[in-house]
């Protein structure tokens, strides 16, 4: 699973004891952990425009094309990926988190451009999973 995220950018320096991370530039990074075919957990975390600037929407369409393309590699199965992000992301001027659970997984997405992260976390987990 790492070298699709490689093809795309993604520079993995770390793989220790199951988990592996990567980054992007200083604009990314993804964490998964547990084997390929049997993730525990998967995690992409993109900086990501507090607002649109301009008019711009490039940022937000690069980063919902990252997301899809993250759930795509952890969640092959989940047709409804690309509404249940777009619908998220919108969700999340009010809420600062989304969630909801698909096949066995629970997936989040966090708000967290106003704390050190700086960005925006989408989180998959088996259901039940810490």
């Amino acid at each position: 699973m790492e070298a699709n995220f490689v093809k795309i950018g993604f520079d993995f320096t770390s793989n220790h004891e199951d988990v592996s991370v990567g980054a992007r530039g200083g604009v990314g990074m993804v964490q998964l952990q547990g084997p390929p075919d049997n993730l525990e957990s998967a995690h992409l975390m993109l900086s990501f425009p507090t607002d649109i600037v301009n008019g711009d929407t490039r940022p937000v369409m690069v980063a919902i094309g990252a997301y899809l393309f993250f759930l795509r590699e952890v969640l092959p199965e989940w047709p409804a990926a690309e509404d249940w992000v777009t619908q998220s992301l919108i969700d999340l001027a009010g809420a600062g988190e989304a969630s909801m659970t698909f096949g066995g997984h629970t997936l989040r997405l966090e708000d967290n451009r106003l704390s050190s992260l700086k960005g925006i976390s989408l989180i998959v987990k088996p259901v039940g999973g810490g």
